[in-house]
């Protein structure tokens, strides 16, 4: 029997709580987990909506120097580096510092399709976050450009693909990290806890002087282009598939 989708499916009613709210007889304990479920569904809900906000005046920016063509392609690279940042997080704790793995190699399974299984399970979990983030990026370059609805399929494949290498990174960075925290046994935790505090300001940053970069992105455009095609060829690819059904 194939293991993955059982694990796959058990990791996911542990993200949600569903267990503990199926059999915890505690009312307190339901009303916590359908509370974090509102939650959940709220800072997603605001995920959407801001990445729909960034999308629109970002598109407006390049539609005004003529490089609106430019919209897919920065989409794929911010996931990119949002994907980087916050699995390097998610898989330090949940692959490399897990504390369910006593028990789940208890069961006749494989280790190392455990192991597989919860990166996978990541991947999916990035995918989501990129159909969230990506999703209205490319429905107003369609309103904008007035392209083939074949964009769409195109997405689609971009949504799939587009995570694979970040989430690889995010995967050594996070090995990464346990290995200096293992190395460094009397400080290991505060290296991991410097180590993520770092990267989560950084996305902080980015994302509260987002206004005054981009003046700055509108004026250099050309050339960020030329550094994404050169540092990221992923992007630049999959954005040249999607422009080409536009002309």
């Amino acid at each position: 029997m194939n293991p993955y989708p059982i694990l796959i499916k058990a990791y996911l009613k542990q993200l949600l709580g569903l267990n503990q709210l199926r059999y915890t007889k505690s009312k307190t304990e339901k009303a916590k987990m359908i509370a974090m479920g509102i939650l959940m569904l709220y800072a997603a809900v605001v995920f959407v909506g801001l990445s729909t906000w960034y999308a629109f005046v970002l598109a407006n920016g390049l539609e005004s120097i003529g490089g609106l063509n430019l919209l897919p392609l920065l989409g794929l690279t911010l996931i990119s580096l949002i994907i980087i940042i916050f699995s390097t997080y998610s898989i330090q704790g949940s692959v490399f510092t897990a504390k369910d793995y006593s028990l789940l190699f208890s069961l006749p399974i494989k280790p190392l399709a455990i192991l597989l299984s919860k990166l996978f399970f990541t991947y999916l979990m990035n995918c989501l976050l990129t159909a969230a983030f990506f999703t209205p990026i490319m429905i107003i370059y369609y309103l904008k450009t007035a392209c083939s609805s074949w964009i769409f399929v195109m997405m689609i494949f971009a949504i799939v693909l587009v995570p694979l290498l970040p989430t690889l990174i995010a995967t050594i960075l996070a090995y990464g990290t346990s290995f200096i925290a293992s190395r460094s046994k009397k400080h290991g935790s505060m290296v991991v806890l410097f180590l993520m505090v770092a990267l989560t300001l950084g996305a902080f940053a980015l994302q509260l002087n987002a206004n005054k970069l981009l003046p700055l992105l509108l004026t250099h455009h050309e050339m960020i282009f030329e550094s994404i095609k050169r540092f990221y060829p992923p992007a630049y690819y999959l954005t040249t598939a999607l422009v080409e059904l536009n002309s």
